[in-house]
């Protein structure tokens, strides 16, 4: 079994049990709850699933044929398949690259909200969750180094 099979079938593995275990713990929690879920707590619970199914799903469904022709290639066999099946496996792989973000950026209002203050469409003042953006300040370029508080720590641990 070839390890790239291996590795996405593990994923799924593990995000399967992911689920069960959140729909154990939502089922249990309704109980332990004095008030019910109003209609968008429980929309967005349920985007967040649908949105994490399809997350490690599709990259496994993907890999199967790029896994059939790794192994007919490493057989000798590559001569049997057809060149169309390339064409497939190759634009399966790269759809799986192109999906992925799509499904995390429609799914996770975090990631979008990132997303959007990284492509500078929308401005990090304006945003209401909580996103870190990292930028360069003019504190930190003290004596000529860009990294004066990493200057600082190893001089402490050298002393």
């Amino acid at each position: 079994m070839s390890l790239w099979v291996a590795a996405a079938f593990l994923a799924l593995l593990v995000n399967i049990v992911i689920l069960v275990f959140i729909r154990m713990h939502q089922k249990s929690s309704k109980a332990n709850q004095s008030r019910q879920m109003t209609k968008y707590e429980l929309r967005n619970e349920n985007m967040m699933m649908y949105g994490f199914t399809l997350q490690s799903f599709f990259p496994f469904c993907a890999l199967i044929p790029n896994a059939t022709g790794f192994f007919m290639f490493v057989n000798g066999k590559s001569h049997l398949i057809p060149g169309w099946y390339w064409i497939v496996i190759n634009c399966l792989t790269y759809l799986n690259h192109f999906i992925n973000p799509l499904l995390t950026a429609i799914f996770i209002k975090q990631f979008r909200t990132a997303t959007l203050v990284f492509l500078r469409i929308k401005k990090p003042e304006l945003v209401r969750t909580n996103v870190t953006t990292i930028t360069g300040s003019r504190s930190q370029m003290t004596n000529g180094s860009r990294n004066s508080w990493m200057d600082g720590a190893r001089r402490r641990n050298t002393d």
